[in-house]
């Protein structure tokens, strides 16, 4: 596997998630998706951390089942990755013709280096 791809695993776990609780409907149908590699480190990651079935345990023991974001942090921390850091979110609800999308925005953190060799981050636009 490709370790310098390992940071787009943050940006897709809701996709992992969505493909991991999806598998059943997706089996049913004719035509398949195929996860790009990244997603399939994350569904085998998954897959490795031996959830229970769904069907089987109560609703207390299904919250503290592995989910694709405990994947994702599993392969970052065999990878030696840390998250990126972001400077900030605003989460917005945007109007559209299917009602209301809830959506966060994020900005990432850049470093300001002075002559006088201080450094100091922030917030970039």
């Amino acid at each position: 596997m490709n370790h310098s791809l390992l940071p787009v695993f943050a940006s897709t776990v809701l996709a992992a998630g969505s493909l991991a609780l999806s598998a059943v409907a997706r089996a049913q149908s004719p035509m398949q998706a195929k996860p790009t590699p990244e997603m399939q480190a994350v569904l085998d990651e998954l897959a490795a951390l031996d959830g229970k079935p769904i069907e089987t345990i109560t609703a207390k023991e299904a919250r503290r089942q592995p989910t694709p974001a405990d994947a994702v942090a599993n392969l970052m921390k065999k990878a030696k990755l840390k998250p990126e850091k972001v400077g900030d979110v605003d989460n917005r609800s945007i109007e559209g013709p299917a009602g209301v999308s809830k959506s966060a925005f994020t900005r990432r953190m850049a470093q300001v280096r002075f002559r006088s060799s201080s450094t100091i981050t922030v917030a970039a636009s």
